[in-house]
């Protein structure tokens, strides 16, 4: 799923000064014909406030569905949704920031 987000991100242009994330699980279903997906837009700059581990806490929420390959729908938050969890060994991905 990370890998999906991954170009996702890399095709829209970007007001976040950020180039990493991590991907939660969602804990609703739409069904069959859609994919949750959330996680959180992160940084190495220490915030006690919001941190997925040691030295990573959180910039930004974002969740949304997937329709096949195709995302359906995205949104940013300040806070965390109840329904995602990200695990404290969740993998960081990286993207590289479009122009557009």
């Amino acid at each position: 799923m990370g890998k999906r987000v991954q170009k996702y991100f890399e095709t829209i242009p970007h007001q976040i000064p950020l180039d990493k994330f991590v991907v939660g699980k969602y804990n609703f279903d739409l069904g069959d014909k859609y994919t949750e997906i959330c996680g959180a837009i992160v940084s190495e700059e220490y915030d006690e406030n919001d941190i997925v581990r040691e030295g990573i806490s959180v910039y930004s929420y974002f969740s949304g569905a997937m329709e096949g390959p195709s995302l359906w729908d995205f949104s940013l938050s300040v806070d965390n949704e109840d329904l995602c969890a990200i695990s404290d060994d969740a993998k960081i991905f990286e993207y590289e920031k479009s122009g557009k």
